[in-house]
Protein backbone atom coordinates (compact mmCIF):
# COMPACT_ATOMS: atom_id res chain seq x y z
CA UNK A 1 0.00 0.00 0.00
CA UNK A 2 2.62 2.45 1.17
CA UNK A 3 4.49 1.62 -2.45
CA UNK A 4 1.57 2.59 -4.33
CA UNK A 5 1.16 5.58 -2.65
CA UNK A 6 4.49 6.75 -3.22
CA UNK A 7 3.38 6.19 -6.74
CA UNK A 8 0.53 7.73 -7.59
CA UNK A 9 0.87 11.23 -9.47
CA UNK A 10 -1.94 12.61 -7.13
CA UNK A 11 0.90 12.55 -4.08
CA UNK A 12 2.62 15.24 -6.28
CA UNK A 13 -0.52 17.54 -6.85
CA UNK A 14 0.24 20.59 -4.53
CA UNK A 15 -1.61 21.08 -1.11
CA UNK A 16 -3.73 24.30 -2.52
CA UNK A 17 -5.44 21.90 -5.71
CA UNK A 18 -5.81 19.00 -2.94
CA UNK A 19 -7.63 21.61 -0.98
CA UNK A 20 -9.84 22.41 -3.62
CA UNK A 21 -10.33 18.51 -4.71
CA UNK A 22 -11.50 17.95 -1.07
CA UNK A 23 -14.09 21.41 -0.86
CA UNK A 24 -16.31 20.39 -3.90
CA UNK A 25 -16.28 16.46 -2.54
CA UNK A 26 -19.95 15.84 -0.45
CA UNK A 27 -18.95 14.72 3.56
CA UNK A 28 -19.41 11.18 2.96
CA UNK A 29 -16.28 11.18 -0.18
CA UNK A 30 -13.96 13.62 2.42
CA UNK A 31 -14.16 10.76 4.93
CA UNK A 32 -13.35 8.22 2.79
CA UNK A 33 -10.38 9.78 1.27
CA UNK A 34 -9.47 10.24 4.84
CA UNK A 35 -9.33 6.56 5.50
CA UNK A 36 -7.57 5.43 2.56
CA UNK A 37 -4.52 7.87 1.92
CA UNK A 38 -2.45 8.60 4.82
CA UNK A 39 -1.44 11.82 2.90
CA UNK A 40 -5.12 12.91 2.22
CA UNK A 41 -5.77 12.12 5.74
CA UNK A 42 -3.11 14.50 7.23
CA UNK A 43 -4.43 17.14 4.73
CA UNK A 44 -7.96 16.66 5.96
CA UNK A 45 -7.54 16.83 9.42
CA UNK A 46 -4.27 19.38 9.20
CA UNK A 47 -5.13 23.18 10.48
CA UNK A 48 -5.39 24.79 7.47
CA UNK A 49 -8.00 22.41 5.76
CA UNK A 50 -10.14 22.86 9.12
CA UNK A 51 -10.33 25.92 8.59
CA UNK A 52 -11.93 25.81 5.64
CA UNK A 53 -13.78 23.05 5.44
CA UNK A 54 -17.83 23.41 4.76
CA UNK A 55 -19.97 20.79 6.62
CA UNK A 56 -22.68 20.78 4.41
CA UNK A 57 -25.63 19.05 6.19
CA UNK A 58 -29.23 17.91 3.99
CA UNK A 59 -31.47 17.39 6.81
CA UNK A 60 -31.76 13.58 7.35
CA UNK A 61 -32.19 10.96 9.65
CA UNK A 62 -28.50 9.36 8.75
CA UNK A 63 -26.82 13.22 8.86
CA UNK A 64 -28.60 13.88 12.40
CA UNK A 65 -27.30 10.67 13.82
CA UNK A 66 -23.25 11.65 12.72
CA UNK A 67 -23.37 14.55 14.12
CA UNK A 68 -24.78 13.01 17.58
CA UNK A 69 -21.71 11.45 17.63
CA UNK A 70 -19.19 14.06 16.50
CA UNK A 71 -17.58 16.62 19.12
CA UNK A 72 -15.88 18.71 16.47
CA UNK A 73 -16.53 22.03 15.81
CA UNK A 74 -16.95 23.79 12.38
CA UNK A 75 -16.46 26.89 11.01
CA UNK A 76 -18.22 26.88 7.85
CA UNK A 77 -21.45 25.08 7.76
CA UNK A 78 -24.25 24.98 5.18
CA UNK A 79 -27.97 23.43 6.11
CA UNK A 80 -30.18 22.01 3.43
CA UNK A 81 -33.66 21.80 4.16
CA UNK A 82 -35.39 19.71 1.23
CA UNK A 83 -38.50 17.92 0.42
CA UNK A 84 -38.03 14.56 1.79
CA UNK A 85 -37.08 15.61 4.91
CA UNK A 86 -39.67 16.83 7.56
CA UNK A 87 -39.95 19.68 10.17
CA UNK A 88 -38.85 16.83 12.94
CA UNK A 89 -35.76 16.11 10.50
CA UNK A 90 -35.08 19.56 10.22
CA UNK A 91 -35.44 20.58 14.22
CA UNK A 92 -33.26 17.74 15.13
CA UNK A 93 -30.36 18.94 12.52
CA UNK A 94 -30.94 22.49 13.55
CA UNK A 95 -30.50 21.87 17.37
CA UNK A 96 -27.53 19.88 16.83
CA UNK A 97 -25.98 22.08 14.75
CA UNK A 98 -26.77 24.86 16.76
CA UNK A 99 -25.35 24.35 20.42
CA UNK A 100 -22.59 24.49 21.42
CA UNK A 101 -21.39 25.49 17.75
CA UNK A 102 -22.97 27.99 16.37
CA UNK A 103 -20.55 30.91 18.55
CA UNK A 104 -17.55 29.37 16.17
CA UNK A 105 -19.31 29.78 12.71
CA UNK A 106 -17.67 32.31 10.32
CA UNK A 107 -20.03 31.41 7.39
CA UNK A 108 -23.29 29.89 7.36
CA UNK A 109 -25.23 28.98 4.21
CA UNK A 110 -28.78 27.64 4.89
CA UNK A 111 -30.89 26.57 1.36
CA UNK A 112 -34.46 26.20 3.01
CA UNK A 113 -38.05 26.46 1.66
CA UNK A 114 -41.60 26.99 3.15
CA UNK A 115 -42.50 26.87 6.06
CA UNK A 116 -40.78 30.10 6.88
CA UNK A 117 -40.53 28.84 10.94
CA UNK A 118 -37.13 26.86 9.39
CA UNK A 119 -35.74 30.09 8.53
CA UNK A 120 -37.20 32.24 11.23
CA UNK A 121 -35.28 29.46 13.30
CA UNK A 122 -31.73 30.29 12.07
CA UNK A 123 -32.53 33.86 11.45
CA UNK A 124 -33.09 33.97 15.54
CA UNK A 125 -29.59 32.72 15.82
CA UNK A 126 -27.77 34.62 13.96
CA UNK A 127 -27.56 37.42 17.05
CA UNK A 128 -25.43 34.38 18.92
CA UNK A 129 -23.18 33.91 16.43
CA UNK A 130 -21.26 36.76 17.32
CA UNK A 131 -18.26 36.25 14.81
CA UNK A 132 -20.08 35.20 11.75
CA UNK A 133 -18.87 36.73 8.86
CA UNK A 134 -20.61 35.33 5.80
CA UNK A 135 -24.38 34.64 5.57
CA UNK A 136 -25.69 32.60 2.69
CA UNK A 137 -29.39 32.38 2.68
CA UNK A 138 -31.00 30.96 -0.64
CA UNK A 139 -34.54 30.14 -1.07
CA UNK A 140 -35.74 27.32 -3.28
CA UNK A 141 -39.83 28.81 -3.36
CA UNK A 142 -38.82 31.71 -6.02
CA UNK A 143 -42.09 32.73 -6.14
CA UNK A 144 -42.54 33.70 -2.85
CA UNK A 145 -39.34 36.15 -2.14
CA UNK A 146 -41.15 38.46 0.99
CA UNK A 147 -40.63 36.69 4.40
CA UNK A 148 -42.20 38.92 6.45
CA UNK A 149 -41.53 37.61 9.78
CA UNK A 150 -37.95 37.36 9.40
CA UNK A 151 -35.24 39.53 10.58
CA UNK A 152 -31.36 39.36 10.17
CA UNK A 153 -29.37 41.00 12.98
CA UNK A 154 -25.95 40.74 13.53
CA UNK A 155 -23.07 42.94 14.23
CA UNK A 156 -20.25 41.01 12.77
CA UNK A 157 -21.75 40.13 9.86
CA UNK A 158 -20.06 41.47 6.77
CA UNK A 159 -21.19 39.77 3.37
CA UNK A 160 -24.83 38.94 2.98
CA UNK A 161 -26.11 37.10 -0.16
CA UNK A 162 -30.05 36.53 -0.78
CA UNK A 163 -30.85 34.53 -3.39
CA UNK A 164 -35.29 35.11 -3.74
CA UNK A 165 -34.98 36.22 -0.13
CA UNK A 166 -36.20 39.57 1.02
CA UNK A 167 -36.41 39.81 5.11
CA UNK A 168 -38.48 42.52 6.41
CA UNK A 169 -35.36 43.84 8.59
CA UNK A 170 -31.72 43.33 7.94
CA UNK A 171 -29.59 45.22 10.72
CA UNK A 172 -25.86 45.09 10.01
CA UNK A 173 -24.34 48.15 10.94
CA UNK A 174 -21.12 46.68 9.39
CA UNK A 175 -22.15 45.04 5.94
CA UNK A 176 -19.53 45.72 3.65
CA UNK A 177 -20.98 43.54 0.63
CA UNK A 178 -24.55 42.40 0.03
CA UNK A 179 -25.36 39.79 -3.34
CA UNK A 180 -29.26 40.00 -3.71
CA UNK A 181 -30.65 37.83 -6.55
CA UNK A 182 -34.45 37.75 -7.11
CA UNK A 183 -36.71 35.64 -9.97
CA UNK A 184 -39.56 38.67 -9.75
CA UNK A 185 -40.03 40.95 -7.62
CA UNK A 186 -43.39 43.09 -6.53
CA UNK A 187 -44.74 45.93 -5.35
CA UNK A 188 -43.89 44.66 -1.70
CA UNK A 189 -40.97 43.28 -1.57
CA UNK A 190 -39.12 47.01 -3.52
CA UNK A 191 -40.49 48.76 -0.20
CA UNK A 192 -38.75 46.21 1.83
CA UNK A 193 -35.88 46.78 -0.19
CA UNK A 194 -36.04 50.61 -0.30
CA UNK A 195 -36.19 50.39 4.09
CA UNK A 196 -33.02 48.56 4.33
CA UNK A 197 -29.86 51.05 5.56
CA UNK A 198 -26.26 50.09 5.19
CA UNK A 199 -24.52 52.70 6.45
CA UNK A 200 -20.94 51.41 5.32
CA UNK A 201 -21.94 48.88 2.12
CA UNK A 202 -18.54 48.74 -0.23
CA UNK A 203 -20.56 46.30 -2.62
CA UNK A 204 -23.83 45.62 -3.82
CA UNK A 205 -24.75 43.31 -6.58
CA UNK A 206 -28.43 42.81 -7.52
CA UNK A 207 -30.31 40.72 -10.28
CA UNK A 208 -33.59 39.63 -11.32
CA UNK A 209 -34.00 37.18 -13.50
CA UNK A 210 -37.57 36.92 -14.04
CA UNK A 211 -38.06 40.41 -15.14
CA UNK A 212 -36.23 43.53 -15.49
CA UNK A 213 -38.67 46.02 -13.67
CA UNK A 214 -36.70 46.29 -10.20
CA UNK A 215 -37.43 49.80 -9.58
CA UNK A 216 -40.68 50.74 -10.49
CA UNK A 217 -41.69 54.17 -10.74
CA UNK A 218 -44.72 54.20 -8.72
CA UNK A 219 -41.81 54.08 -5.51
CA UNK A 220 -39.44 56.50 -6.70
CA UNK A 221 -38.88 58.50 -3.07
CA UNK A 222 -38.30 55.37 -1.60
CA UNK A 223 -35.59 54.51 -4.15
CA UNK A 224 -34.24 58.03 -3.59
CA UNK A 225 -33.68 57.72 -0.35
CA UNK A 226 -32.27 53.94 -0.55
CA UNK A 227 -29.56 55.26 -2.42
CA UNK A 228 -28.95 58.56 -0.63
CA UNK A 229 -27.71 56.30 2.35
CA UNK A 230 -24.92 54.25 0.59
CA UNK A 231 -22.47 56.99 0.71
CA UNK A 232 -19.55 54.37 0.95
CA UNK A 233 -20.53 52.16 -2.19
CA UNK A 234 -17.34 51.82 -4.00
CA UNK A 235 -18.85 48.78 -6.31
CA UNK A 236 -22.57 48.59 -7.93
CA UNK A 237 -23.23 45.70 -10.65
CA UNK A 238 -26.50 45.83 -11.69
CA UNK A 239 -27.66 42.58 -13.73
CA UNK A 240 -30.83 41.99 -15.84
CA UNK A 241 -31.87 45.32 -14.20
CA UNK A 242 -33.65 48.39 -16.23
CA UNK A 243 -32.61 51.57 -14.47
CA UNK A 244 -34.58 54.53 -15.19
CA UNK A 245 -32.94 57.98 -15.83
CA UNK A 246 -34.05 58.80 -11.98
CA UNK A 247 -32.75 56.63 -10.84
CA UNK A 248 -29.20 56.87 -12.33
CA UNK A 249 -29.17 60.52 -11.38
CA UNK A 250 -29.98 59.24 -7.66
CA UNK A 251 -26.76 56.37 -8.05
CA UNK A 252 -24.57 59.41 -9.81
CA UNK A 253 -25.47 62.16 -7.53
CA UNK A 254 -25.52 59.78 -3.84
CA UNK A 255 -22.89 57.32 -4.28
CA UNK A 256 -19.83 59.51 -5.32
CA UNK A 257 -17.48 57.00 -3.80
CA UNK A 258 -17.89 54.51 -6.80
CA UNK A 259 -15.07 53.64 -8.57
CA UNK A 260 -16.75 50.55 -10.28
CA UNK A 261 -20.55 51.05 -12.20
CA UNK A 262 -22.23 47.84 -14.05
CA UNK A 263 -25.22 48.85 -15.87
CA UNK A 264 -27.15 45.95 -17.87
CA UNK A 265 -30.12 47.95 -18.91
CA UNK A 266 -30.10 52.24 -19.25
CA UNK A 267 -33.19 53.74 -20.04
CA UNK A 268 -32.88 57.44 -20.44
CA UNK A 269 -35.38 60.36 -22.38
CA UNK A 270 -32.23 62.36 -23.55
CA UNK A 271 -28.71 63.02 -22.93
CA UNK A 272 -28.82 65.18 -20.07
CA UNK A 273 -29.19 62.28 -18.48
CA UNK A 274 -25.83 61.11 -18.99
CA UNK A 275 -23.76 64.24 -17.95
CA UNK A 276 -24.77 63.18 -14.07
CA UNK A 277 -21.46 60.30 -14.48
CA UNK A 278 -19.37 63.03 -13.65
CA UNK A 279 -19.82 63.40 -10.39
CA UNK A 280 -17.96 60.05 -9.95
CA UNK A 281 -14.62 61.66 -10.03
CA UNK A 282 -13.18 57.89 -8.57
CA UNK A 283 -14.89 55.61 -11.26
CA UNK A 284 -12.59 53.68 -12.54
CA UNK A 285 -14.65 50.82 -14.42
CA UNK A 286 -17.74 51.63 -16.02
CA UNK A 287 -19.53 48.90 -18.00
CA UNK A 288 -22.75 49.94 -20.20
CA UNK A 289 -24.66 47.29 -22.03
CA UNK A 290 -27.81 49.16 -23.70
CA UNK A 291 -28.41 52.53 -23.59
CA UNK A 292 -32.48 53.31 -24.68
CA UNK A 293 -33.13 56.93 -25.36
CA UNK A 294 -34.95 58.71 -27.86
CA UNK A 295 -31.16 60.58 -29.44
CA UNK A 296 -28.06 58.92 -29.98
CA UNK A 297 -26.10 58.76 -26.40
CA UNK A 298 -23.61 61.71 -26.11
CA UNK A 299 -20.71 61.60 -23.52
CA UNK A 300 -19.77 64.71 -24.73
CA UNK A 301 -20.32 66.54 -20.94
CA UNK A 302 -19.23 64.11 -19.12
CA UNK A 303 -15.64 64.05 -17.45
CA UNK A 304 -13.83 60.85 -15.43
CA UNK A 305 -10.60 61.71 -15.03
CA UNK A 306 -9.58 58.52 -13.27
CA UNK A 307 -11.60 55.89 -15.64
CA UNK A 308 -9.18 52.59 -16.56
CA UNK A 309 -11.49 50.47 -18.24
CA UNK A 310 -15.02 51.14 -20.46
CA UNK A 311 -17.15 48.25 -21.63
CA UNK A 312 -19.29 49.48 -24.58
CA UNK A 313 -22.96 47.63 -25.96
CA UNK A 314 -24.72 48.12 -29.42
CA UNK A 315 -26.47 51.01 -28.46
CA UNK A 316 -26.57 54.54 -30.68
CA UNK A 317 -23.95 56.94 -29.71
CA UNK A 318 -21.69 59.63 -31.09
CA UNK A 319 -18.57 58.35 -31.60
CA UNK A 320 -16.46 61.87 -31.73
CA UNK A 321 -17.90 62.02 -27.87
CA UNK A 322 -15.96 59.21 -26.61
CA UNK A 323 -13.31 61.38 -25.84
CA UNK A 324 -15.25 61.60 -22.34
CA UNK A 325 -13.18 58.66 -21.40
CA UNK A 326 -10.07 59.60 -22.89
CA UNK A 327 -8.38 58.40 -19.89
CA UNK A 328 -8.90 55.02 -19.82
CA UNK A 329 -6.32 52.37 -20.95
CA UNK A 330 -8.59 49.10 -21.66
CA UNK A 331 -11.92 48.80 -23.47
CA UNK A 332 -14.43 45.95 -23.37
CA UNK A 333 -16.95 45.37 -26.07
CA UNK A 334 -19.76 43.77 -24.81
CA UNK A 335 -21.57 42.94 -28.47
CA UNK A 336 -21.47 40.03 -30.90
CA UNK A 337 -21.38 39.29 -34.68
CA UNK A 338 -19.65 43.17 -35.82
CA UNK A 339 -17.82 46.27 -34.26
CA UNK A 340 -18.54 49.21 -36.84
CA UNK A 341 -15.29 50.70 -38.18
CA UNK A 342 -16.68 53.59 -37.32
CA UNK A 343 -15.97 52.87 -33.74
CA UNK A 344 -12.77 51.87 -34.33
CA UNK A 345 -11.86 55.07 -35.68
CA UNK A 346 -13.16 56.88 -33.22
CA UNK A 347 -11.15 54.83 -30.36
CA UNK A 348 -7.95 55.66 -32.26
CA UNK A 349 -8.44 58.97 -32.41
CA UNK A 350 -10.40 60.02 -29.09
CA UNK A 351 -9.20 57.02 -26.44
CA UNK A 352 -5.48 56.97 -27.60
CA UNK A 353 -4.43 55.76 -24.58
CA UNK A 354 -6.53 52.08 -25.27
CA UNK A 355 -3.66 49.22 -24.02
CA UNK A 356 -6.15 46.37 -24.40
CA UNK A 357 -9.25 45.20 -25.95
CA UNK A 358 -10.95 42.51 -24.74
CA UNK A 359 -13.96 41.25 -27.19
CA UNK A 360 -16.60 38.67 -26.90
CA UNK A 361 -16.16 35.98 -29.66
CA UNK A 362 -13.47 35.62 -32.04
CA UNK A 363 -14.54 36.87 -35.69
CA UNK A 364 -12.65 37.75 -38.48
CA UNK A 365 -13.67 41.04 -39.15
CA UNK A 366 -12.70 42.08 -35.57
CA UNK A 367 -9.24 41.97 -35.69
CA UNK A 368 -7.75 43.97 -38.64
CA UNK A 369 -9.11 46.85 -37.57
CA UNK A 370 -6.99 46.72 -34.14
CA UNK A 371 -4.06 47.70 -35.88
CA UNK A 372 -5.36 50.81 -36.11
CA UNK A 373 -5.29 51.42 -32.19
CA UNK A 374 -1.35 52.93 -31.67
CA UNK A 375 -1.10 51.29 -28.18
CA UNK A 376 -2.54 48.53 -28.40
CA UNK A 377 -0.68 45.47 -26.69
CA UNK A 378 -3.16 42.82 -25.18
CA UNK A 379 -5.75 41.36 -26.84
CA UNK A 380 -8.25 39.36 -24.24
CA UNK A 381 -11.04 37.21 -26.12
CA UNK A 382 -13.98 35.49 -24.07
CA UNK A 383 -15.48 32.89 -25.86
CA UNK A 384 -12.51 31.27 -28.39
CA UNK A 385 -9.63 28.63 -28.40
CA UNK A 386 -6.39 29.04 -28.99
CA UNK A 387 -6.47 26.20 -32.07
CA UNK A 388 -9.46 28.25 -33.61
CA UNK A 389 -7.97 31.72 -33.68
CA UNK A 390 -5.59 31.37 -35.87
CA UNK A 391 -8.20 31.42 -38.85
CA UNK A 392 -10.03 34.22 -37.71
CA UNK A 393 -6.78 36.23 -38.45
CA UNK A 394 -6.39 36.65 -42.13
CA UNK A 395 -3.09 38.69 -41.79
CA UNK A 396 -0.37 39.20 -39.23
CA UNK A 397 -1.11 41.76 -36.61
CA UNK A 398 1.99 42.84 -35.11
CA UNK A 399 0.99 45.22 -32.26
CA UNK A 400 -0.02 42.38 -30.07
CA UNK A 401 2.69 41.13 -27.49
CA UNK A 402 -0.31 39.26 -24.86
CA UNK A 403 -3.18 37.28 -25.72
CA UNK A 404 -5.71 36.16 -23.29
CA UNK A 405 -8.04 33.03 -23.71
CA UNK A 406 -9.92 32.44 -20.59
CA UNK A 407 -11.93 30.08 -21.85
CA UNK A 408 -8.77 27.91 -23.21
CA UNK A 409 -8.64 25.56 -20.23
CA UNK A 410 -4.84 23.65 -21.82
CA UNK A 411 -1.58 25.19 -22.81
CA UNK A 412 -1.74 24.50 -26.72
CA UNK A 413 0.83 22.75 -28.39
CA UNK A 414 4.11 23.76 -30.45
CA UNK A 415 1.90 23.27 -33.36
CA UNK A 416 -0.47 26.22 -32.29
CA UNK A 417 2.10 28.10 -30.87
CA UNK A 418 3.91 28.28 -34.29
CA UNK A 419 0.14 29.42 -36.16
CA UNK A 420 -0.34 32.16 -33.37
CA UNK A 421 3.23 33.32 -33.60
CA UNK A 422 3.04 33.52 -37.88
CA UNK A 423 -0.37 35.88 -37.19
CA UNK A 424 1.05 37.63 -34.02
CA UNK A 425 4.29 37.71 -35.20
CA UNK A 426 5.60 39.83 -31.56
CA UNK A 427 3.77 37.37 -29.12
CA UNK A 428 5.55 37.44 -26.10
CA UNK A 429 2.71 36.02 -23.30
CA UNK A 430 -0.01 33.44 -23.94
CA UNK A 431 -3.14 32.92 -20.85
CA UNK A 432 -5.11 30.79 -20.42
CA UNK A 433 -7.85 29.34 -18.18
CA UNK A 434 -10.03 31.51 -15.03
CA UNK A 435 -6.88 32.27 -13.20
CA UNK A 436 -5.14 33.14 -16.29
CA UNK A 437 -2.77 30.64 -15.97
CA UNK A 438 0.40 31.91 -18.49
CA UNK A 439 3.16 31.06 -20.60
CA UNK A 440 6.03 32.68 -21.80
CA UNK A 441 7.02 32.42 -25.64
Amino acid sequence: MANQEAASPIRQLPLELMCTIFDHLDNYSVKNCSLVCRQWKEIIFSDYYIKRFVLRLPSSVSNTRVLEQSDRLYRHVHLQSNLQSNTNDFNVMYNIVCYPRLKQYLTFRATVEPPWNHVKMITDAIGRMKVLRELYLVNTDASNSVMKAIQICSDSLQFLSLKCAVPAVIKAPYLKTLVLELFLTNAEANVVLYSYRFPHLKSMKLSESGSRDFFKTEHVEHALSFFAHLKELDELILTDITVNGYIFKAICGSCTNLTKLHLDELCIVNNSTMSSLSNLTKLRELKLRRIYSLTSISFLPVTLPHLELVAIGDFEMQYETLRAFRSATRIEFLFGETIPMELILAIASQMPRIRQVELPTSRANYFQSLILLPKLEVLVINKCSFEDLPRYVQHPIDVIKELCCPSTVNMPDDRIIALLLDRFPNLKLLKYGNNLEHQSL
